[in-house]
């Protein structure tokens, strides 16, 4: 099975390994014939196999198209599937269990079912994420089965819906924290930071949210169309159509509201 999920050094391509075939000198001495000895088979030179290689720099480090570019299939799927498998995942695959048991360093002790998503660090995470797209991308799946190991990645608009539950229960201080920096530093929109961003939301007594439809989705960025109703304190309602730019906030798994547009 594929061991899926939602992550650059150039890894070298070890090609032949060259052998040198010795060849035994005979020493002649004055009217002594030395008969040569029968030269020997020498052994086929074996290619070094790709798989041998140390995938722990997986932990350390972000992986790129160009580490990932002429493997195979199945070599990805090994690369992708050492960073559970060096957290001790076990595999529903027998390709891949038989694979791994084979390694010196792996140490089985999680079932497949049971495997604690959050001994993976970010960069972990990250990195078997990116495997796995540039798979997809390439139709390089090895083996197509359920892929557990990786936590759904919440969706965008849940973060809609759940930074507007935040405002209209008053909690201004945790909806702040859903808007990325880089917008709550927009002095054009919070030109006093978050005092700006509360005498604002307190002039609302609640939002209504309509329809809503993604217009982008990648892994770092999305855009979002939604209908909105802002019913104000005074009593009066203002129907907005606004589109929202998301950015994916890596190190605390969610994301932020980067930018707003009226549509």
């Amino acid at each position: 099975m594929e061991e899926n999920g939602w992550l650059k050094i150039n890894a070298p391509r070890e090609g032949w390994i060259s052998a040198k075939l010795a060849r035994n000198t005979c020493n002649s001495t004055p009217n002594t014939a030395q008969n040569s000895p029968t030269p020997q088979p020498q052994p086929t030179p074996r290619r070094q196999s790709r798989l041998q290689t140390n995938y722990d720099w997986l932990s350390e480090r972000e992986v790129t198209a160009e580490d990932l570019q002429g493997k195979t299939a199945f070599e990805l799927s090994i690369m992708r599937n050492s960073i559970f498998a060096r957290r001790g995942r076990k595999f529903d695959a027998r390709e891949l269990q038989t694979y791994f048991n084979n390694q010196t360093w792996y140490n089985p002790k999680y079932e497949p079912n049971a495997f604690p998503n959050d001994v993976l660090t970010r960069i972990e995470r990250q990195n078997a994420a990116y495997i796995l797209q540039y798979q997809n991308e390439n139709n390089l799946r090895w083996i197509a089965e359920k892929l557990p190991e990786q936590p759904e990645r919440p969706s965008v608009t849940q973060a809609l819906v759940d930074y507007y539950s935040l405002i209209n229960r008053a909690q201004y201080e945790s909806a702040w924290t859903q808007l990325s920096k880089t917008f709550q530093n927009n002095s054009a929109v919070h030109p006093e930071g978050y005092t700006s961003y509360t005498n604002w939301w307190t002039q609302v007594n609640r939002v209504e949210l309509g329809e809503m439809n993604v217009v982008e989705s990648s892994a770092e960025v999305a855009r979002v169309e939604v209908a909105l109703t802002f019913k104000m304190q005074n009593g009066k309602e203002s129907p907005l159509r606004i589109r929202f730019k998301f950015i994916w906030d890596e190190e605390n798994e969610k994301w932020l509201i980067d930018d707003t547009k009226g549509l």
